[in-house]
């Protein structure tokens, strides 16, 4: 088994994901060192290089490094993949990251919502699968017309792709193996506990091997890693930017619907409607 990552230089925070992956005797290949980052189509070609020389069957596993903590030994996570029962395995969030018109967005959210909630939707930062069945996954999602310059999000063309070919990929909606606090930035202490220095997942009942603080969540990482003994004194030190906003919105979603993309639709729904009906009473007063 394979575990690879992608960064270009180290930072306190990539300190933090690597203690965590030493700590479990977990080496890491790291790709992109020393190099520049213009976009995230830099992953996808990294990692479609690193996967063209392994052999089809490998098992590889990849995460992010800025923002992540791997919380097992590749023993449990081998065996979490073989109960899973599927090739390609990714990380799952409760919101949906899509580009494209209004029309594209919601044509592929209706595509893709049927599953159970609140983790539906995917995640790109972090999956395990076979080399073979992966490498492919990722060259049809950089063959895409629309992975260009102006358009280098790898996550939203991977759930484009998975909404025309959705027995490719399995999302671990359980939390089996992943978690991502995305669409749920502050809700941190609801969502999770800490017992001997493993996260259980308070939704899912689960104790996942790797955590990814995505949309830059690093409030809630340090209340989480202030709890494991082996990361006592370490925090992250970037910023969650607007953290209390985020709280604030996704303790009403939560309480609501469990769903970003919808609770924002209605929002701005509503809002189109109020600024409709106050012009028309305006021209009704002025006539």
């Amino acid at each position: 088994m394979k575990f690879v990552t992608v960064a270009t230089h180290s930072t306190p925070d990539f300190e933090i994901f690597q203690k965590s992956a030493s700590q479990h005797k977990i080496s890491f290949d790291i790709l992109g060192w020393g190099k520049e980052y213009t976009s995230h189509k830099c992953k996808s070609i990294w990692l479609i290089e690193y996967l063209d020389n392994l052999p089809d069957d490998e098992i590889v596993l990849y995460t992010d490094a800025y923002d992540a903590l791997m919380l097992c030994p590749k023993e449990e996570i081998i065996e979490k993949y073989d109960q899973l029962g599927h090739s390609v395995i990714y990380s799952a969030e409760q919101n949906i990251n899509i580009d494209g018109t209004f029309l594209e967005k919601v044509a592929i959210y209706l595509r893709v919502r049927n599953r159970e909630k609140p983790y539906r939707f995917l995640n790109a930062g972090q999956w395990i699968g076979r080399a073979g069945t992966v490498r492919n996954i990722i060259k049809e999602t950089l063959s895409s017309d629309k992975f260009d310059s102006k358009n280098n999000n790898d996550q939203s063309l991977l759930i484009e792709y998975m909404s025309y070919f959705p027995d490719v990929i399995k999302l671990d909606t359980k939390n089996i193996i992943f978690s991502c606090t995305a669409g749920r930035t502050g809700l941190e202490k609801d969502d999770y506990s800490i017992k001997n220095d493993r996260i259980f997942n308070s939704i899912t009942k689960t104790t996942p091997c790797s955590i990814h603080f995505a949309a830059k969540n690093f409030e809630g990482a340090n209340w989480i890693i202030s709890q494991i003994s082996y990361l006592k004194g370490s925090s992250f030190t970037s910023k969650t930017p607007k953290y209390n906003w985020y709280k604030f919105k996704n303790r009403l979603i939560d309480l609501t619907c469990q769903d970003n993309f919808l609770f924002h639709l209605v929002v701005h729904s509503l809002l189109i409607l109020a600024l409709v009906l106050s012009a028309g009473c305006l021209l009704f007063y002025l006539l």
